[in-house]
């Protein structure tokens, strides 16, 4: 591993090589599944169109956005997670994921619109 690193260009990235690795690990496990298809960024398809109708599981907030996730497709998804829970930012994601800085940041907008408007009615009703 050290060898590894020090053939690295710039050592500090070292968390977007490992997050790439991972990131095409899980893609052959869902491209061995059918489950991916390739994205444009004009594609206006976020949701997984196949995926059972969202439930509000009782008051559980977690559970509520969890389950809405969950519906992105993953390459939406995907930038959403690296962003708000590993706090990469955009270059770091543009890397791990193969993309340009102007997709990822295209991705993360329609991404977080979505789930806005997903969640939108719990949100009315005071669930959020």
């Amino acid at each position: 591993m050290i060898s590894a690193r020090a053939s690295l260009s710039n050592p500090s990235s070292l968390r977007s090589w490992l997050y790439t690795i991972a990131r095409n690990e899980a893609m052959s496990i869902l491209r061995r599944r059918n489950h991916v298809r390739e994205l444009s960024d004009d594609d206006e398809n976020i949701f997984i169109a196949e995926h059972e109708p969202l439930r509000l599981e009782v008051t559980e907030r977690t559970a509520l956005v969890s389950s809405a996730m969950d519906r992105l497709l993953p390459q939406y998804k995907e930038v959403l997670l690296l962003r708000e829970f590993e706090m990469m930012c955009y270059e770091e994601i543009a890397s791990v994921t193969g993309a340009t800085v102007s997709s990822v940041k295209s991705r993360l907008f329609k991404a977080r619109r979505a789930l806005l408007d997903q969640l939108k009615p719990y949100r009315k009703a005071g669930h959020l």
